[in-house]
Parts: structure tokens; sequence; C-alpha cells
């Protein structure tokens, strides 16, 4: 059971889809991929590497605050539920 969750929070945003809220879920799901899609089309648009490792690194931190809140998300709903 435990392993489901984790799986849900590799994706950013699902964990809020699924259990708590479709809205804010879909806003971190976008965020993320429209940094991604920045950073690879930064390769053929722009040649400043510096703007690509930055759309990189803030797809990085969105990525990993996004798995942090999934987690918290998934690990509330479970209590609420009397789950382990």
């Amino acid at each position: 059971m435990r392993f489901s969750k984790i799986l849900l929070s590799l994706i950013p945003g699902i964990p809020r889809i699924h259990h708590a809220s479709p809205g804010r879920g879909l806003l971190i799901f976008c965020l993320f991929a429209l940094l991604l899609n920045g950073y690879f089309m930064a390769g053929f648009l722009i040649a400043s590497r510096t703007l690509r490792v930055a759309l990189l690194a803030a797809s990085i931190v969105t990525w990993a605050l996004a798995f942090y809140d999934g987690v918290r998300v998934s690990a509330a709903s479970s209590r609420s539920q009397g789950g382990p």
C-alpha cells in the first residue's frame, strides 16, 4: 500500500488530484511541465546556457517540492481513513 503512494508521488501533482484537490494538483503538474518544456525548447530557441540551467534547476526544485507534498497528502489521507 505504501509503495503505491510513493509511485503516485513520482509524477508531480497526481497525489493532489487523487486524494485532495484536483485544481491544485493540476496547477503543480502544469508548472512542472511548463518549466521542463522551457528547458528543452530553450536549446532550440535561445543560445543562453544560463537560462537552460536556471530552468532545469527550477524543474528539479518543483519536482522535489511536489514529491514532498504528495507524500504528505498521501500520509494525511491514510491517517484520516485509519489505514497504516
